[in-house]
């Protein structure tokens, strides 16, 4: 056996056996489409159905957006209750328009500069993913033409 044809195998069992992880995903995942009649009227749905291989070789889910959002409303909004006593102004003053403004552009801001880089990340766990294997006798995830010690089990 070459070593090319040995990088192939399985680094758990040792067996050839292997197929794309991204293939083992497409074959086990399907769409499913029905109609419900009862006495009320009729249903139509659409849906997805996935095996529990499937679930296992699924590609990385993407990160969201708006993971630091929360926290910058927070900030805002406890500025404008308690802002006039941070700055040691009156009572009465009201807060300045410009805290307003500021704060819904930090936001959009943080949202574009997170949406980037969530892309980014998605990007390259994609590049990652498209190079692992799942061997078909022991149900190893791994990567081969590797060193062979990066082996995942899900």
């Amino acid at each position: 056996m070459s070593k090319k044809e040995k990088a192939k195998c399985c680094p758990g069992c040792g067996a050839d056996q292997i197929k794309k992880a991204s293939l083992v995903h497409a074959e086990g995942v399907g769409l499913s489409a029905g109609a419900l009649a009862g006495s009320s009227g009729i249903n139509a749905g659409i849906g997805v159905n996935a095996s529990a291989l499937a679930l296992r070789a699924a590609p990385p889910k993407r990160g969201s957006a708006f993971k630091n959002f929360f926290w910058l409303l927070v900030i805002w909004a406890n500025g404008f209750a308690f802002g006039p006593k941070w700055l040691g102004l009156d009572a009465d003053t009201s807060f300045p328009v410009w805290w307003f403004f500021g704060g819904i552009l930090a936001m959009v801001g943080v949202v574009a500069a997170n949406r980037s880089e969530a892309k980014k990340v998605h990007a390259a766990a994609l590049a990652e993913y498209e190079k692992v294997f799942m061997c078909l006798r022991c149900g190893t995830f791994y990567k081969p033409f590797e060193d062979q010690t990066g082996s995942r089990t899900v």
